[in-house]
């Protein structure tokens, strides 16, 4: 019994700052609207309650629109948003970028196309049969490769695609085995999350509209295939919401941020 009763103490304890608290209680409230599912995101907030021993709420919202707007009326004190998702009248407000997400088009090192037009290799994905004639090659079809859903990098990965449904492609749970599949595959046309140091002898990136992904393009906004990560704010100098992105920015999380497949800013 004492060890029930314990048990519930520090559950109580612990998850208290998620708890139903009143208004005033609550230091923080965050609006996650990104694509993928970012866990690192939550263990900052957390990490944040516990010391400062403040209320802190973390809610998943999908509408960006009403997350600024709700962000401006006090409901939110950070939200959490792809930038160049963001409406023009929102581009003014404070935010700082923490994570860069990004996709890599992976081909058979033997596959002839070294470069593609974004718009192209997304028809490829959302065509029913595409073959190679899409990028100027012969009727054979391409064997598409992706991550399945909820494996990470697959969010943004529909984000890419917007409304667009995928075509019929090979699943997998990592970008380690979509390069080894593609690797195996001269037909294949994979996408993933870019991986530095991937095994050129079997598998390349490609360029998208010309420009080559690296850490180099990727940072400095030439790669497409790459969005930032923000923290949108609405008053700048608040306590509670300058710590959080300071967590965020901090060299433990950014750590944190790279273990899990992103690209620091």
């Amino acid at each position: 019994m004492l060890k029930k009763t314990f048990f519930l103490l520090l559950l109580t304890a612990f998850f208290l700052p998620f708890a139903l608290l009143s208004e005033e209680a609550i230091a923080l409230r965050i609006a996650d609207t990104l694509p993928e599912e970012l866990p690192v995101l939550k263990s900052a907030a957390m990490l944040l309650a516990m010391q400062q021993n403040v209320g802190v709420t973390f809610e998943k919202n999908s509408d960006l629109t009403k997350a600024l707007t709700e962000l401006a009326d006090g409901k939110y004190d950070v939200v959490l948003a792809v930038e160049s998702a963001l409406p023009e009248s929102a581009k003014t407000l404070d935010r700082t970028c923490f994570a860069i997400d990004t996709l890599a088009i992976y081909l058979n090192s033997m596959n002839l196309v070294n470069d593609g037009a974004e718009q192209l290799f997304k028809k490829a994905w959302i065509s029913p049969r595409p073959s190679w004639r899409l990028f100027g090659g012969g009727n054979r079809q391409i064997h598409l490769m992706g991550l399945n859903k909820g494996r990470p990098g697959s969010g943004i990965f529909r984000f890419w695609l917007g409304k667009n449904s995928p075509g019929i492609y090979l699943g997998l749970n990592s970008t380690r085995e979509i390069l080894i599949m593609a690797g195996d595959d001269t037909e294949a046309l994979a996408i993933s999350r870019f991986a530095e140091g991937y095994p050129v002898d079997k598998v390349k990136a490609v360029a998208v509209n010309g420009v080559s992904p690296s850490l180099e393009t990727i940072r400095n906004g030439k790669y497409p295939l790459a969005w930032r990560y923000v923290a949108i704010v609405a008053k700048k100098d608040a306590s509670a919401p300058k710590s959080f992105i300071d967590l965020l920015s901090s060299e433990k999380f950014q750590d944190k941020f790279e273990s899990a497949g992103l690209v620091l800013p």
